[in-house]
């Protein structure tokens, strides 16, 4: 479901509370529904922190295999007694 399904019934459920005051059970139903979108919307969060999470150590991975690779093909480079190429290019 989404949230606008979730958000069509707390409109639903406050226009009943606002019309029938003293039935508890319409405000025991808000009260769950409130709860069931708590839940929903900490999962959502703790996903997306795990995605981040995720996703910068991958992004980290990479720099550091770029990185370690332009040092090697300078490292080549000057043992071969050539003159490194300026970083981000290539000879070929």
């Amino acid at each position: 479901m989404n949230i606008w399904f979730y958000d069509n019934c707390r409109q639903f459920l406050e226009k009943m509370i606002q019309d029938n005051q003293s039935n508890t059970e319409l405000v025991k139903a808000y009260s769950t529904l409130i709860g069931k979108v708590a839940d929903i919307e900490m999962k959502y969060s703790e996903h997306n922190t795990d995605y981040n999470k995720n996703h910068d150590k991958n992004q980290a991975e990479v720099a550091k295999t770029i990185h370690a690779a332009q040092a090697d093909i300078t490292k080549k480079q000057i043992e071969k007694g050539a003159a490194p190429l300026p970083h981000g290019q290539s000879s070929f």
